[in-house]
């Protein structure tokens, strides 16, 4: 969340960002996951670091994750009503395991 700070609101704290930041301290960890799987569908700073930590045998994995992220789970969660944060997560991980 800092990035997107940094980048869309020049480093200030907007009222969505701290209540955002005050929400998922007490979430649930399903509940993060999600946050952080449609954080990754637009921070590219977030991308650039995944990629820097992972290795290089697995870029191309993390590529196909990161377009099926982009192009077909946070659309369609997005746009599905009857998906719930539970199954977006769920999908997300079955999108990793074989990307």
């Amino acid at each position: 969340m800092s990035s997107i700070q940094q980048h869309f609101y020049g480093g200030c704290e907007p009222t969505q960002i701290h209540t955002l930041r005050a929400r998922l301290s007490r979430s649930t960890h399903i509940q993060n996951l999600a946050v952080f799987f449609l954080l990754l569908n637009v921070d590219a700073d977030l991308k650039n670091t995944i990629m820097e930590m992972e290795v290089t045998n697995n870029h191309a994995k993390l590529t196909r994750f990161m377009l099926d992220l982009r192009n077909e789970r946070v659309p369609l969660f997005f746009t599905n009503e009857k998906e719930t944060v539970v199954d977006f997560v769920d999908k997300c991980m079955d999108n990793y395991l074989i990307a």
